[in-house]
């Protein structure tokens, strides 16, 4: 009975622990735009200046939620008057727009969003039609360090929660066996 209690022991405080942990691994912004839900999600949660950050940029049906036609995103950061990023990228099998960028002060960036599709009525001529534009604010941090001490931090108070998990359902266990 010792060997069943160590393993759900360590079952819940490992899952509970990878369970806090993950809450810092994705973050985003949605916003509703006419007839559709505009999904600008970005890994790490909360951006550091220096650091990859990883953006995905997804169009869907405001209503249904269903993914939405699109034939790519053009997307451009700016900080004040200055823009530091442009680019148009192609819609991935997964009906997402990615691409990496590295922001290299802290502060608040706009970034805009807009996706396209292509004229089909003209086939010679691809013209692309804009199907949604909008706006977001992202606010990047600069202290790297402080960031990953509370993931460290978080961890641990994940791996206390499946501690005192555990020792409670081996009190209950115990109860019950007696």
């Amino acid at each position: 009975m010792n060997i069943l209690r160590i393993i759900i022991f360590l079952t819940l405080a490992i899952s509970i622990a990878g369970f806090a942990y993950a809450h810092g691994l994705g973050g985003g912004q949605d916003k509703v735009v006419g007839n559709y839900l505009i999904d600008l999600s970005y890994s790490p949660e909360e951006p550091v200046a220096g650091q990859n950050i990883q953006f995905g940029l997804s169009l869907l049906d405001n209503e249904t939620k269903e993914i939405a036609d699109f034939e790519n995103a053009w997307v451009r950061i700016s900080k004040g008057n200055k823009v530091l990023f442009a680019s148009t990228l192609e819609r991935t099998t997964s009906n997402v727009a990615s691409f990496l960028y590295t922001f290299t002060e802290s502060g608040v960036y706009e970034t805009t969003v807009r996706f396209q599709k292509f004229n089909e009525e003209i086939p010679e001529i691809r013209l692309a039609e804009i199907i949604v534009e909008t706006d977001f604010n992202i606010v990047v941090g600069g202290d790297v360090a402080a960031r990953k001490s509370r993931a460290s931090k978080d961890l641990i108070i994940g791996f206390i929660i499946g501690a005192i998990l555990g020792i409670i359902i081996s009190l209950i266990l115990r109860r019950k066996v007696k």
